[in-house]
Parts: structure tokens; C-alpha cells; sequence
């Protein structure tokens, strides 16, 4: 066997492993009695989480614009 293929071999088996590990823990906190999911559904649905989540799509959509413009146009600018 390759270098090329033990290397991917290896990696495959660990990423296998951390899928397994965070199904288990998913699994864990799903059916965990104690987690208490209409309280975090009142939690995460009050204003100030909303308006929080509103403002960071918002920054995020601004950002990607801004470097994507600022991205192209100093390739551009750089060619001529």
C-alpha cells in the first residue's frame, strides 16, 4: 500500500470515528429528558435572540458584498 492511500485510509477511519462521536452526543441530547426543550424554544425565540440573529445575517451579507467587490476590483485594478 501507498503512502497516498494509508494516509487516506487513516483519514477516513478518523473521520468516521467523529461522525460517530457526534451522533452519539446528538443522540445524547435529543432523547436526555432533562434538557428541557420548551424552555430553550422560549429562550431562543425571544426578541433580543431574533434581533441578534437578524443583525448577524445582516453583517454577514454586508461583509461578503464588501469583499467581494474589493476582491474583484484589486484583481482587476492589478491586471491593467
Amino acid at each position: 500500500m501507498s503512502d497516498a492511500s494509508a494516509v487516506s485510509v487513516a483519514s477516513g477511519i478518523t473521520a468516521d470515528a467523529a461522525l460517530l462521536v457526534f451522533a452519539m452526543v446528538l443522540v445524547s441530547v435529543v432523547r436526555n429528558e432533562a434538557f428541557q426543550w420548551d424552555v430553550l424554544g422560549r429562550y431562543f425565540t425571544t426578541a433580543a435572540v431574533l434581533d441578534g440573529l437578524l443583525l448577524t445575517l445582516w453583517l454577514t451579507g454586508a461583509v461578503m458584498t464588501l469583499g467581494f467587490l474589493f476582491g474583484t476590483w484589486s484583481t482587476t485594478s492589478c491586471t491593467r
